[in-house]
């Protein structure tokens, strides 16, 4: 199966990339800046293929997604800087992608959210992973949307190596109450 990956540079990205090319599938890239040092390593490590293109422009993505079977649209922010706000990356972004897969007949789209994402949330970054969310369930394709929370691995270079390795001592019991809980997933 050939499949489409947003946010292959991503943590969660490199991990998707490099699963998918395990069990055989060929992989094409979305990358902003194709000659990127990490575009570069995904590529030659897992014979990806490389589609210079940006989620906010509609005209970038059309000769990526041709032929191609599935989408699995990784592209998030946690924080705005700039252009790059929650309301266009997460929202704007989906939209465009998802329009051009429908017009080049991808039959499956796999979308990362985020715990915590319902409607009516607190929080702008949540309300607009929600109205991601809502976009894909309309769209009449075949989807799974999935929200994690905490996504550790051996690969991973954010702080959160240090809530790894503090969760195999006896600090990281149940919460029996149910509440202030972390739900976490491992990589491998």
């Amino acid at each position: 199966m050939k499949v489409f990956v947003t946010g292959a540079t991503g943590f969660v990205g490199n991990e998707v990339v490099r699963h998918l090319s395990g069990a055989g599938h060929a992989v094409r890239i979305l990358a902003r800046n194709p000659k990127s040092g990490p575009v570069r390593a995904l590529a030659s490590e897992f014979k990806a293929e490389v589609h210079p293109g940006d989620v906010l422009d509609t005209a970038s993505l059309v000769n990526g997604l041709e032929g191609v079977e599935a989408v699995v649209h990784l592209v998030g922010i946690i924080s705005e800087a700039g252009e790059s706000t929650f309301e266009r990356v997460h929202v704007v972004g989906t939209q465009n992608v998802l329009a051009v897969a429908q017009r080049a007949g991808v039959k499956r789209w796999v979308q990362m959210s985020a715990l915590g994402t319902r409607p009516h949330a607190a929080s702008r970054y949540h309300q607009t992973k929600w109205a991601a969310e809502e976009i894909v369930r309309a769209s009449g394709l075949r989807f799974t949307i999935f929200r994690p929370s905490l996504i550790y691995g051996p690969r991973n270079r954010s702080p959160w190596r240090r809530w790894r390795r503090h969760s195999r001592g006896p600090s990281a019991k149940p919460n029996p109450s149910g509440r202030h809980s972390t739900s976490a997933a491992r990589t491998r």
